[in-house]
């Protein structure tokens, strides 16, 4: 066998070809910015340079002088400048800069900034600013939601070059580019989101227990978006149990549900996911600093109504992988691409009766499908019950949702022939390619 062939051949191969891309996308992409993201970077930046020596951001506490002198040189993509100038001093005037000095990011917990920060440590002691260096670090969270989202599907027996495809069409997304390239706390959501998808199929095989409920807990305590992974887990373990015990004679079926550890594990994940979250708003609301006037933010207050309930939980499943605002027609394309093949996976196997498809992916099938419907109205509920009036749902809150969905289009692919799995390889490493290289 020839080297070439070996290396082709290789189980290792896919994930350093995920690695590589996913490394290489960020380096290439991060130096070009100029000016500071539009999608909060700028309090993202004041909580990354507070995190060594605070912690944690306190309700109400005011942006620090790193942050607006950076805002200062860079401004804001879209928005232009703000501040009193570059390098100037002190940047005491609180009117000149956004939420009028305040920050707003004190409903955030630590983890990801801390996390983001020890990672850029090595970067700034070659020279480059906190705000270059943190992302750059974007880089290692694609490359590691990338790596967990194929091994993922692989436990669930996605033809792997299938997987590598799917996982260079991320590449390719809008929502990609803007939580990847720039400090943004959707970074991790990938990473997380396919990490408790992976500890789910543990779980259903008897291991990782503790894992699993942990993870779920950090997940969520890092960005409230990432219960909604712990939910759709959580209902496909609870769903494949029920469908064992439902297997088992009648008078034992109640009996045979409650006793399966899956059942207790999944509902376990989910009150971890869902305390950590309260404990931490409840710990903010005690850490507020007193006098503090709330962050305004530039919103209209409205009602939460039935329609605004409705309305949200459709926004996801017709958005995969777009934030709102689109970079390139190529971006666009890919993500209307798979948002159709998302939907036509979700829902085929309960519409086309004649698919060989298993139970176990009929399972994943409802659980995706529910918990896409449920993300938005369980968000919109969050805000109100937060703030106490309704605010619209940007799409790149949808991002948690990205690894179920391209999960269900693996699956669909079990039985792809060379010639599928290799246009599926070729069109993931075009979006790919057209993103790494446009400025």
């Amino acid at each position: 066998m020839s080297l070439i062939a070996a290396i082709a051949r290789s189980r290792m191969l896919p994930f350093l070809v995920l690695i590589v891309a996913g490394l290489g996308f960020v380096a290439l992409q991060a130096p070009q910015h100029q000016q500071l993201s539009p999608y909060d970077e700028y309090v993202y930046v004041d909580y990354l340079a507070k995190v060594p020596t605070e912690g944690f951001l306190r309700s109400g506490e005011e942006t620090g002088n790193l942050a607006r002198n950076e805002i200062s040189c860079r401004g804001v993509l879209g928005y232009g400048a703000f501040g009193q100038g570059c390098n100037v001093g002190s940047h005491a005037d609180d009117a000149k800069y956004p939420y009028s000095g305040g920050s707003g990011a004190s409903i955030y917990a630590p983890p990801y900034f801390a996390v983001t920060w020890a990672l850029a440590q090595p970067l700034i002691w070659t020279g480059l600013s906190l705000v270059d260096a943190a992302r750059l670090v974007g880089g290692a969270w694609l490359a590691g939601g990338l790596v967990l989202l194929y091994q993922l599907m692989r436990m669930l027996r996605v033809p792997r070059w299938v997987g590598v495809g799917l996982n260079l069409a991320v590449i390719g997304l809008p929502v990609t580019y803007w939580s990847t390239t720039y400090i943004s706390t959707d970074a991790p959501i990938l990473a997380a989101s396919a990490a408790i998808g992976c500890l789910a199929v543990r779980v259903w095989n008897g291991k990782s227990a503790a894992w699993f409920v942990m993870v779920a807990a950090l997940g969520a305590l890092t960005k409230i978006q990432i219960a909604g992974a712990v939910g759709i887990a959580a209902l496909a373990l609870i769903l494949g149990a029920a469908g064992i015990a439902h297997a088992a004679p009648a008078h034992t079926r109640w009996r045979s549900f409650i006793r399966d550890r899956r059942s207790w594990l999944a509902a376990g994940a989910l009150v971890a996911a869902v305390a950590a979250e309260a404990a931490w708003l409840a710990f903010s609301s005690v850490e507020r600093l007193k006098g503090a006037p709330a962050v305004q933010v530039d919103t209209t207050e409205q009602p939460l109504t039935i329609s605004h309930l409705i309305n949200e939980a459709f926004q996801f499943l017709f958005a995969v992988g777009a934030p709102g605002t689109e970079r390139t027609a190529m971006a666009l394309l890919t993500a209307e691409v798979l948002t159709v093949a998302s939907v036509v996976a979700v829902a085929a196997p309960f519409v086309i009766r004649r698919l060989n498809i298993s139970g176990q992916t009929r399972v994943i099938a409802v659980s995706i499908l529910v918990g896409a419907l449920a993300l938005g109205p369980m968000l919109s509920l969050s805000t109100w019950a937060q703030v106490h009036y309704y605010v619209p749902l940007p799409n790149r809150y949808g991002l948690v949702l990205l690894p179920a969905f391209l999960l269900s289009i693996g699956l669909m692919q079990k039985d792809a022939s060379r010639t599928r799995t290799g246009i599926l390889l070729a069109a993931g490493a075009v979006s790919a390619a057209a993103a790494f290289f446009t400025p």
